[in-house]
């Protein structure tokens, strides 16, 4: 379930980034996509991503499955960010006003993890990008 949530935002990341390439052979498929995606997408984005930031590894997990849990969420804060990013690139998807006050929430990406105690050296890595 996890890692088809990541393949999903990846799809999603890149039917955003193909919709603002004029000649990739997909454009045209990729922006009809785009075009209907609702117009607080942005926001609702945002706080898919607040929400997931905040969580805590669940108190009932064994260590191993706690520090699988912390790295799997990170991976999919990456996944999310990354869509973030093209929404926010799309500059028919957000206004200036907006934009800088949702900058904010991502102004730590990374830099604050609830579980970083508990990653692994490779999501530990992934803090530091």
């Amino acid at each position: 379930y996890e890692n088809e949530r990541i393949h999903l935002l990846g799809v999603f990341s890149t039917l955003l980034r193909h919709s603002q390439d004029d000649v990739h052979p997909f454009h045209e498929e990729a922006a009809h996509f785009v075009s209907e995606l609702p117009p607080g997408i942005a926001q609702d984005l945002l706080n898919m991503y607040s929400k997931l930031s905040d969580k805590e590894v669940p108190e009932e997990l064994p260590e191993q499955w706690a520090v699988r849990w912390a790295n799997q969420n990170l991976r999919e804060q990456h996944a999310l960010l990354e869509v973030i990013f093209f929404v926010f690139y799309d500059e028919s998807r957000m206004k200036a006003s907006d934009l800088v006050s949702h900058l904010s929430l991502l102004r730590h990406c990374g830099t604050k993890q609830r579980n970083e105690a508990i990653l692994t050296p490779m999501g530990q890595e992934m803090t530091r990008r």
